[in-house]
């Protein structure tokens, strides 16, 4: 895997803590108990505080439609309509606070408070864009009230008990704290993943240096062991005919063993090029690269039966796609023949539901991946990250003496954009 490859995984991991399914869940669950409380917090303080405040059509009506929206709410939320049981609580309420407003007064009714509680409450609900819409609609009522009163224009005002005004405190409170409490929960466990990410990512960092010296090392390793080895031998060779040249028919016969071992140091030094980037990936395309991986695998492992099934793809593939295609095949073969003592091993590509998708099995003796979860070698690590890198899925199914299965799939849409 090259130094490249592996820093662009690098900078997709920083970019992955997002919110799963269950947060959804749990939002939905916390709304169930807070419709609950309120609707049952409002009949218990208009039944409380019937006898300190006087019988009225504003007192009754208002219970009547805050109530009816709480269980409007509730209904729409136990059918599954999450968005729509948000938005009649947040409506609810604020018609709940605007009737307080208009029959107490924007001072004394507490319908202010209630204005204030609803944006946090969009938030938590409905996202941003409702918060602002939300805050929005509440200044706006907020200040045609505080005109009313201010012009000294005449609404049919009730007084307001102080327990009732309490009733009202309280029932603000439980509609901001429930909201607050799980954005602030939500930002601690958030807090949490980005460390638990920042140490992923200096692991990945480490990784990183490792894979590069790893690299160099392979690189200069293979160079010095065959193509500067064979050459210098060249070289000897060259220099002991020009000290001493042989009789011509003898001389004819060494030369053409330097020739001979001139096109075993090209074809070496070709190999090495090729493990480093297949020129036929760009040149032929990633159908034919695979088959020319098949058969140079099949040469230098006879013992170790490949099957190919190559076909379905698409005239083109993104090179981003190919290149991830060829190098994970690649280096799945590679560890087949280093660590996996297999007698069959299957190859697959093709096209499924706009995806490419390969598959690689062998019958080897496998592994267990619980044993090596946390500690993937260089291999594997270099797998996931091109996978990542093009927005694939890399699947390893592994059991000890049970062979190893690996999937990947990669949407070509995706590798287009």
């Amino acid at each position: 895997m090259s130094f490249k490859t592996y820093s662009s995984g690098i900078r997709q991991r920083v970019m992955l803590l997002m919110r799963g399914p269950q947060a959804a869940d749990e939002t939905a669950l916390l709304l169930h108990f807070l419709l609950a409380t309120l609707a049952a917090w409002m009949a218990a303080g208009f039944l409380i505080t019937i006898p300190f405040a006087p019988s009225s059509f504003p007192r009754y009506f208002n219970v009547l439609i805050g109530e009816t929206c709480y269980v409007t709410a509730l209904v729409l939320l136990r059918r599954g309509y999450f968005r729509r049981a948000s938005v009649a609580y947040l409506v609810g309420i604020w018609i709940f606070a605007t009737l307080l407003c208009f029959s107490s007064g924007f001072k004394s009714g507490g319908g202010a408070l209630l204005y204030v509680s609803l944006p946090a409450s969009a938030a938590w609900l409905l996202g941003y864009g409702a918060a602002i819409r939300t805050a929005s609609a509440c200044l706006l009522s907020a200040f045609v009230f505080a005109v009313l009163e201010m012009t000294n224009v005449s609404v049919p005002f009730q007084r307001t008990t102080p327990l009732g005004m309490w009733f009202v405190i309280v029932q603000a409170v439980l509609i901001n704290a429930i909201p607050l409490g799980q954005i602030i929960g939500r930002l601690r466990e958030s807090q949490q993943e980005l460390a638990a990410s920042r140490d992923e990512i200096r692991t990945l960092a480490a990784n990183l240096l490792t894979v590069q010296e790893e690299e160099r090392r392979n690189l200069s390793r293979e160079l010095h062991d065959q193509v500067c080895q064979n050459l210098v031998g060249l070289a000897m060779q060259v220099a002991a005919l020009a000290n001493r040249p042989p009789p011509p028919k003898e001389a004819q016969t060494r030369l053409k063993e330097i020739q001979a071992s001139m096109f075993k140091a090209a074809e070496e030094a070709r190999d090495l090029a090729y493990q480093v980037h297949s020129p036929i990936l760009d040149e032929l395309g990633l159908k034919v690269a695979l088959e020319d991986l098949h058969r140079k695998f099949t040469e230098q492992h006879p013992d170790i039966p490949v099957d190919l099934k190559n076909a379905g793809l698409p005239a083109a593939v993104p090179r981003e796609v190919a290149s991830c295609i060829f190098r994970v095949a690649q280096e799945s073969l590679q560890n087949i023949a280093k660590h996996a003592n297999a007698k069959n091993v299957s190859v697959a590509l093709g096209l499924e539901n706009g995806a490419v998708v390969l598959t690689i099995g062998d019958d080897g003796v496998g592994f267990d991946l619980r044993a090596v979860k946390g500690r993937k070698g260089l291999g594997l690590i270099g797998m996931d990250e091109r996978a990542r890198l093009v927005k694939g899925k890399l699947t390893i199914t592994a059991q000890p003496a049970h062979g190893t299965h690996i999937t990947l799939e990669i949407p070509l849409q995706v590798g287009n954009s």
